[in-house]
Parts: structure tokens; C-alpha cells; sequence
């Protein structure tokens, strides 16, 4: 018998939830994941999700096939409290895909999907039940994508209130708070169309000699494309 990749799996996958065979395509990702030889990123009740998920998102660009995935994994990961680590990164995965500040076509009930999944990963990491658990998951990822979907959806104090708790966040674990910083110029763009700091944060990416630096430079142009006016621009 010849193997699978997963790459064939997720398209597959992807033929039979376009086909509304949701059931039989999480069949084709469980015999991906029991087949000899491969190793799930995520071992557990939804092993092969995150690899077949990430196919369908990074190679088909399938927003809302990839929603199903994620809510099939939710379902079978449920409210054990063994799984808390993978729900919330299912969550902010959920969350992160859904938000149409990468340039993507996202349906609105798809959209408000990720909303509610931004929220509930902020709880479920900032939750002090979970304060041992070893997260992928850090709590200013959390609060960005929070931020990054009431952006969208044009809540703009909330919207500031969790990048500021997000950078809050960084710099209190010693990390780089550029990303955040260039968020909160971003709503004063939207809001007022004051686009100062916002130049300054990106020239001072420019300046920067690294891969993070031009990552978060190309993801900050591209939501002001988005989301700012044509006046504030």
C-alpha cells in the first residue's frame, strides 16, 4: 500500500467538505493519521488536523472548509481539560485565518467565527486555572488577535485596548513590542487619520536586518491598506 502524503490528503479533504462530505473527509485525515510513518504535529483525538488544516488555509487559501476543520477539532478535543493547551491554539489558529487583514476573502459568518475565537483564546490563556500549562500559544498573541478582529469590525476602542494589553504583555516577557506598537498607530490612522506614528514604526522596521522585521512591516502595509481610508492614507 502506498502512503499518503499529506498534502494529497488535504486535497481530498478539501474535494469532499466543498461536496458537503464532512464526515468522510475527517475519515481521510484519521487513516492519515494511524498510517505507519507518520508523525502528527499534534498527537491526540484530532491528530493530522493541524497539518491537513494548515494545507487548506496556506495551499487552497479554504477559509471556510478550514472553519469546519477547526470546529471538528474543537468538538473532539471538547471541555477535557487535558486538551486546554490545544484548544486555545486551535483557537487563535481559528481566530488568525479568519481575520480578512491578510488580504483574503472571508465570509462575514466565517469572520465572526474568528471573533469569538479570538475572545475565548484570551480567556483560556489568561485564565489563572491554566497558569501551569505550557502554552504555544503567549498571552500578547492572544490579545493581538483580539485586537486585530475588532479592528476589522471597526471597534476601535476595543480594538486599542487589546493591543495595548498585548504590548503590555511583551514587554513584561522582554519581548519585541514593534508589532503592537504599529498596531495602535494603525487605529490612529483609522480614527483620525493621523498616520505619524504609525510612518515612524515602519521606517523603523525598515531599518531592521531581519526576517520578523520585514514579516511584520508587509502585515502592517497591507492592514492599512485595508483598513485605513483613502484620505487617512
Amino acid at each position: 500500500m502506498v502512503s499518503a502524503s499529506a498534502e494529497t490528503v488535504a486535497a481530498r479533504v478539501l474535494e469532499l467538505l466543498r461536496a458537503g462530505d464532512d464526515e468522510r473527509a475527517w475519515r481521510e485525515i484519521d487513516t492519515l493519521a494511524a498510517q505507519e510513518g507518520f508523525t502528527p504535529a499534534v498527537p491526540g483525538p484530532a491528530a493530522g488536523f493541524r497539518e491537513i488544516g494548515r494545507d487548506l488555509f496556506w495551499t487552497h487559501t479554504a477559509v471556510s472548509e478550514y472553519v469546519r476543520l477547526q470546529r471538528e477539532q474543537l468538538r473532539r478535543y471538547g471541555d477535557d481539560p487535558a486538551y486546554v493547551r490545544n484548544v486555545t491554539g486551535v483557537f487563535y489558529d481559528l481566530a488568525s485565518f479568519t481575520w480578512p487583514g491578510w488580504g483574503n476573502e472571508v465570509r462575514p459568518e466565517d469572520e465572526a467565527a474568528g471573533r469569538e475565537a479570538a475572545r475565548r483564546c484570551v480567556a483560556l490563556r489568561e485564565d489563572p486555572a491554566n497558569a501551569e500549562v505550557e502554552f504555544g500559544v503567549t498571552p500578547a498573541m492572544a490579545h493581538w488577535v483580539a485586537g486585530a478582529h475588532a479592528l476589522a469590525a471597526g471597534d476601535l476602542e476595543e480594538a486599542r485596548r487589546a493591543f495595548q494589553r498585548a504590548r503590555e504583555r511583551n514587554l513584561e516577557a522582554g519581548e519585541d513590542d514593534a508589532l503592537d506598537r504599529g498596531y495602535l498607530a494603525l487605529v490612529d490612522v483609522v480614527e483620525r487619520g493621523d498616520g505619524d506614528a504609525l510612518d515612524s514604526v515602519l521606517a523603523e522596521l525598515g531599518a531592521r536586518d531581519d526576517e520578523d522585521a520585514a514579516f511584520i512591516l508587509d502585515q502592517l502595509v497591507t492592514a492599512r491598506e485595508l483598513f485605513a481610508s483613502e484620505q487617512a492614507r
